[in-house]
Formats: C-alpha cells, structure tokens, sequence
C-alpha cells in the first residue's frame, strides 16, 4: 500500500493554525512511508502533546531519541550497545572566550540520553566544556567526544557489557 507523503510546509501551517488534528494525520501518512523522519516525528510529537496525547507524545520523542543512536543518520551511532535500547541527544557549540569571542578551535559538546534496562531507564548527561579538536578526529561534536563517555558509564552499569 503505498501513501502519499505530504509537504512539511503544508503541515507546518497546519500547526502554525493549531489544526493540529489535521497536521497529525498528513504526519501519519509521511511517518508511514519514512518512520524515522526526524521532523515528521517532532512534529508529531508536538501535535500530540497539544491534544493532550501525553502517551502518543512521549512515544513519538522516545522513537526521535532512539534514532539519534540507532537511526542511519543519527550523530550518536557510537553509543549502539548489544541488546539495549539507547535514545538521547548530542549537542555542540564553540565557547565563548572572554574579550575573544567564539572559539574556532574549543567546543563545549554533550550527550543526554537514556538505556532502558530490565529494571527501568538509567538516565544521564555528560557535559564537556571547552573539548577541543584532538589527532583522532577532525571534527569535535557532541556524538564524536561525550557519547563515548556516556558510554562508557552505562556499559558499567548494565549486566552483560
């Protein structure tokens, strides 16, 4: 069955006009052709939340969340573990140095996410302020320097890693 996948600026003004019942059924059909796309799952979230599907909500942001780690083109993929589910978000700007301005050479980079474990989420962040651009990686981003880190703590703290 093949359905037709609508224009996000259609539905954007759906949501700018708060028709939102209207915005989430074109989402419905852009999520089943693309179920990972990110802003068709954002949107949908937001939708939603507005019609006070608090469930649906939190489910459409936990799929985006999990597709930073598990989608194709997601900035966390590092953080993939063997038989866990892992969401979250990994953020980078430049810092700002006092009298300066913005670095071109420092980042403050992070990861905040979740691994869901038999006996509930573990959640957490990792925040490094002023990570710089070392020989292993040409870049400096959230995914490439505090998800390894993130990583590392919750391999420690579920059983089998």
């Amino acid at each position: 069955m093949n359905k037709k996948s609508y224009n996000l600026e259609t539905i954007h003004k759906a949501v700018k006009e708060y028709r939102f019942d209207e915005a989430l059924k074109l989402l419905k059909s852009n999520l089943f052709s693309d179920p990972d796309h990110r802003d068709s799952l954002y949107l949908a979230a937001v939708c939603t939340r507005y019609l006070k599907r608090y469930e649906d909500s939190k489910n459409y942001l936990k799929k985006l969340l999990i597709n930073v780690v598990d989608g194709e083109n997601g900035t966390g993929r590092s953080l993939k573990l063997e038989n866990y589910i892992i969401g979250g978000k990994t953020g980078t700007s430049r810092t700002h140095i006092e009298g300066v301005g913005y670095s071109d050479y420092r980042y403050n980079t992070s990861f905040t996410g979740f691994i869901e474990t038999s006996k509930g989420p573990v959640v957490g962040s990792v925040i490094l302020w002023g990570a710089s651009v070392n020989p292993r990686s040409e870049y400096v981003t959230g995914g490439s320097t505090a998800a390894p880190i993130f990583k590392n703590i919750v391999s420690n703290l579920v059983p089998g890693e």
